[in-house]
């Protein structure tokens, strides 16, 4: 190689790692970012709102989802990929770089990238909850007569033969299943009816055959009582938080407790739209407790929690959050926040926006009957 190229290669290599230092300095908060005013920039798609179901952000594709088929955009509402649906009603679970689709009581789930529909699973019986980790593996809860069976999927629809049942009769009741990112387990969180008292279970279900005979499809348990679980969310590899009515609780993969964060007057469910492999968050917007008071977004993870002032004139009636951060919504006004609570950006709207989403990719505004691209004012 010559000293031209090799100079060109260590330009390029340097280049590189720079981009590589801010986008996780940007991510961590480390890297001060400028506050941006967005407007609203190109329409990417224009749809009939009688039949729009869902909108998502999946990377640089915005998705629109009717009951009758999805369609992928890119940023300048070019179309990148299409799939036909036959659903009812839909339900959406996302966690970047995939997404799955399914209808509430159906028994059909579609698994889609950003390259389009991956793959398929048919049960015999009704879909009560399911999920989808970042590496494509759902896991499902099905209801059978008295009990349910928790099963999981690889990211090729590979059955990962796990069928752990569980029975109505004994009080246990799983709300929700996720398979873990290192794929060695299905973390469940189930009800638990039949006590003095109500109590959730957090318990992990081996995928792979234990080195030692066992006994319990568990390979371990954990009661969290007076707490209803509806979510489980993993903020990095190795951790992950139950989240309830009254508790966000954090564990280690292993089942070590780790800490537990008591909710109170919470103004949303909390759930995330995507997992990030530099360490996530739980986002939790709370109402004021006295009349002079702000609502706060309160960013917790397993170490630590950032508390944010919100400074709204309208009252607070949308919250999206993903690996990139929080938007929150008050009327015309829309900002969002980083993973520790800096301001990124804030749009105003004269017109009707449902919600808007964001990424490290593009922001997208969703109106009554358009996705719109936001962009930088006076700029793209």
């Amino acid at each position: 190689m010559n000293s031209d190229a090799k100079k060109t290669t260590l330009i390029l290599t340097i280049c590189a790692l720079i981009g590589i230092i801010f986008i996780i300095g940007n991510a961590l908060g480390i890297v001060a970012v400028n506050q941006k005013v967005l407007e609203l920039g190109n329409t990417i798609y224009e749809f009939n709102p009688e039949k729009m179901e869902e909108i998502l952000l999946n990377g640089n594709q915005a998705i629109y989802i009717s009951k009758d088929g999805l369609r992928a955009f890119n940023k300048d509402g070019a179309e990148i990929w299409s799939n036909t649906l036959s659903f009812k009603e839909i339900e959406t679970r996302k966690s970047y770089p995939y997404f799955a689709v399914s209808e509430p009581n159906g028994n059909k789930i579609l698994v889609f990238s950003n390259k389009g529909k991956l793959y398929e699973l048919i049960f015999k019986n009704k879909i009560v909850n399911f999920s989808i980790n970042t590496n494509g593996e759902v896991a499902v809860i099905q209801k059978v007569d008295g009990g349910h069976i928790i099963s999981a999927y690889s990211q090729t629809g590979r059955d990962l033969g796990v069928n752990s049942g569980s029975f109505t009769s004994n009080g246990d009741y799983p709300m929700t299943a996720v398979v873990s990112p290192n794929g060695n387990y299905i973390i469940v969180g189930s009800l638990y009816l039949n006590g003095s008292e109500v109590q959730s279970i957090i318990g992990a279900i081996s995928v792979h055959k234990p080195e030692e005979v066992v006994t319990s499809p568990m390979f371990y348990v954990k009661k969290e009582p007076d707490n209803l679980i509806y979510n489980i969310e993993f903020i990095n590899e190795d951790i992950f938080a139950s989240i309830g009515d009254k508790f966000v609780t954090f564990y280690d993969i292993n089942g070590q407790l780790l800490r537990q964060f008591k909710l109170d007057n919470v103004l949303f469910k909390i759930i995330i739209d995507e997992m990030t492999s530099l360490g996530g968050y739980i986002p939790i917007v709370t109402s004021a407790m006295t009349t002079h008071a702000k609502n706060k977004l309160v960013l917790l993870n397993n170490l630590k929690e950032y508390i944010v002032q919100l400074d709204f004139d309208a009252p607070i009636n949308y919250v999206n959050a993903n690996a990139s951060g929080v938007v929150i919504g008050a009327g015309s006004v829309f900002k969002g926040y980083n993973r520790i609570g800096k301001e990124t950006f804030r749009f105003v709207s004269k017109q009707n926006i449902n919600k808007v989403l964001t990424n490290n990719y593009m922001t997208i505004a969703v109106t009554d009957k358009s996705i719109v691209r936001l962009v930088s004012k006076g700029g793209i």
